[in-house]
């Protein structure tokens, strides 16, 4: 007796119910895209072009230096004119940005027992980025380790070439 009590009893309709679910939900299915098959053919599937490269057309070789036309004032400024010049301006921000004038001063003159003199700097553009990348290997700590998001590679060029215009400290 007290199984009976227990067992729930399933009403006629829900029967019903579920074969009508089923029945749409298979007319649902079957409306999504079967059919008959097109004559047509399917669209391509689209993909990357491949890369292609252009062969060099020619081959420069050098010429004897007593062939060569001599340089004249006007093929000496276009090549200067050519080289890109530094945004010093650029350099300066990223030193007011990164705060390097809280230890080295605000021109890079150094400040006594924070951060030595930094202007006019004679190191070269690979060895000033090393030091700035890798906290001189260390030996200076972690406020001398700046990535490339913290400063570009751009933003280090401006910054060196910014100091190197700076008179050096006395």
């Amino acid at each position: 007796m007290i199984r009976m009590f227990f067992q729930p009893t399933i009403p006629r309709w829900t029967t019903a119910l579920r074969v009508t679910v089923l029945v749409a939900g298979v007319a649902i299915i079957a409306s999504c895209g079967g059919g008959p098959a097109s004559d047509q053919p399917a669209p391509p599937t689209p993909t990357r072009p491949s890369a292609v490269f252009a062969m060099p057309t020619t081959m420069i070789t050098p010429t004897p230096a007593e062939a060569a036309p001599a340089a004249t004032a006007e093929t000496a400024s276009t090549v200067a004119a050519t080289v890109p010049t530094p945004d010093l301006a650029r350099g300066q921000t990223v030193y007011v940005n990164r705060k390097c004038g809280d230890c080295h001063g605000e021109q890079g003159e150094g400040v006594a027992d924070k951060g030595s003199a930094i202007a006019g700097t004679a190191l070269s553009l690979q060895e000033f980025t090393e030091v700035l990348r890798t906290g001189g290997k260390g030996t200076l700590g972690n406020d001398h380790i700046f990535g490339t998001g913290a400063i570009s590679p751009g933003g280090m060029t401006a910054l060196h070439a910014w100091l190197q215009s700076l008179p050096p400290a006395e």
